[in-house]
């Protein structure tokens, strides 16, 4: 049947696109040559392959070259263009989605595990394809705000623990031990293993924590600093491998756990965990949930315990702003043994302002990074198609440009009540566009419910010697968390 408004929508499409592809010719034809983008000169021979990128040197690349710096064949071969420029951060992420993976990872689920991943690869370290038919399936059922939201009760039920769990881990002198960055990985831990597969037991909490550790321990060496080839023979890639084989069999077993209460009609009486959701949604399949969960393991310990920690040591080192967070906490929740509830989280502005002044100034994201799938202008200069973009996150987020007083841990400035905007692409924590992390709600909800708890049932304080933040590979605080947490009454 004829229907005359689907041709008038598709000719609207179609000026529309010929609008904007005339719009970006303009725009092109206008910018500087990329001969002209400032940077830094290969050197005969070596290139720039031996020049590494801490945060240090981003910061001294901004300030030499400005907004938009080119580093020529600078990773696998190609040019390296790093952007300081929130404009043109939006303007990237919000059109690619391709971006560099862990080589590492990238190896495990395509050569030594594809038996177990195939065609379903999951999210993280993955083909560009790849991940859009993954993404496809599964985005909507483990990144809104409304999924968080739902595990409220079970995040608020395992950080309970963990607060009276504090009791025993301090000494006389109300001091934790000098290892309390473990204790908060663990909670990481108990925290995804709440929400992601329901109830897990001490012996896989612990197994999954040990696994974590041999990955970090090794991933760096991996990744940055030999090729991958010359290390799938080693010891360190033997451990490697046997921590993400441990995580796997873990999340292997709740998924067959579950698909066998299913076939035999037997109700496991645990709640609807997120395996479970996805199990649910994909029930010709379950490897698309088993692999999904992978993923979200990967990234759920230290994000989590670095954020956390990082949270608590800006807390301890301004009592004035903790001392505002508790008033607030008590007027919104009185009574310590009350339920929390998403009205109550989102009555409580100042929680939130001091966990996004953190990760404005420490975000555990120092960078990211896309692939340019076509001829882009950035900063007034023709950007070629292929060229590996780098945005310097920890620079802009921490630039007086962007931010008055940028040195300065100020939450009011998150405050409504401020007449202040800031760019919303200067300082994005959890990534931005299509990639930004899949798991950005409930690592928030985390995060939030965790410094709640703690702040609500203990004055904390920092004794020990001023501490440094250090890339490990995530932005982290570099020494021993010697907190004191007073018990308020």
């Amino acid at each position: 049947m004829y229907n005359p408004w689907r041709r008038i929508r598709k000719f609207s499409h179609n000026i529309d696109f010929i609008k904007r592809t005339f719009c970006d010719q303009i725009e092109w034809n206008n910018a500087r040559p990329y001969t002209e983008v400032p940077g830094v000169k290969p050197l005969p021979i070596l290139g720039n392959k031996w020049r590494s990128i801490p945060v240090i040197a981003m910061e001294n690349i901004y300030h030499e070259y400005g907004d938009c710096a080119k580093y020529p064949k600078f990773i696998d071969d190609r040019d390296v263009l790093f952007l300081f420029n929130p404009n043109d951060v939006e303007k990237v992420s919000k059109n690619e989605v391709d971006r560099p993976y862990l080589k590492s990872i990238h190896h495990y689920k395509y050569n030594l595990r594809k038996n177990f991943f195939g065609q379903h690869s999951g999210l993280l370290d993955v083909d560009v394809e790849d991940w859009k038919k993954f993404n496809a399936k599964i985005g909507n059922i483990i990144s809104t705000t409304n999924i968080a939201e739902a595990y409220i009760s079970e995040i608020e039920e395992t950080v309970t623990i963990f607060t009276n769990k504090i009791k025993r881990l301090k000494d006389r002198s109300d001091e934790v031990s000098d290892n309390f960055i473990k204790e908060l990985q663990l909670l990481a831990l108990e925290l995804f293993s709440c929400v992601i597969l329901g109830n897990t037991t001490s012996t896989e909490i612990q197994k999954m924590h040990n696994a974590h550790l041999h990955i970090l321990e090794i991933t760096a060496v991996l990744d940055f600093l030999t090729p991958i080839r010359t290390t799938l023979n080693t010891s360190g890639w033997k451990s490697f491998t046997d921590g993400l084989d441990d995580i796997y069999g873990i999340i292997q077993k709740h998924t067959n756990d579950f698909l066998k209460n299913i076939d035999t009609g037997k109700e496991d009486g645990n709640r609807m965990s997120l395996l479970k959701r996805l199990l649910s949604t994909h029930t010709d399949n379950s490897r698309v949930a088993t692999n999904a969960a992978f993923d979200l393991a990967l990234i759920s310990m230290n994000t989590v315990s670095t954020s956390i920690a990082s949270v608590l040591y800006q807390l301890a080192n301004h009592q004035d702003v903790q001392d505002i967070l508790y008033r607030e906490l008590i007027a919104q929740i009185p009574n310590k043994n009350t339920k929390l509830s998403p009205k109550e989280l989102q009555n409580m502005p100042y929680l939130a302002a001091c966990v996004q002044e953190t990760l404005r100034m420490y975000p555990i994201i120092v960078a990211n990074s896309r692939y340019l799938s076509k001829d882009t202008v950035l900063s007034g200069f023709q950007i070629p198609k292929g060229t590996h973009v780098i945005f310097g996150h920890y620079v802009i987020s921490n630039s007086d440009k962007y931010f008055g007083n940028n040195l300065k841990f100020l939450p009011e400035r998150w405050l409504a009540s401020k007449s202040k905007t800031f760019h919303d692409y200067a300082t994005v924590p959890y990534g931005c566009g299509e990639r930004m992390c899949p798991m950005k709600h409930m690592a928030d909800l985390y995060i939030k419910i965790a410094i709640l708890k703690m702040v609500q049932h203990y004055k904390i304080e920092f004794k020990g010697e001023k501490l440094k933040y250090s890339t490990q590979p995530l932005l982290a605080l570099n020494g021993p968390l010697r907190f004191t947490f007073a018990e308020r009454h």
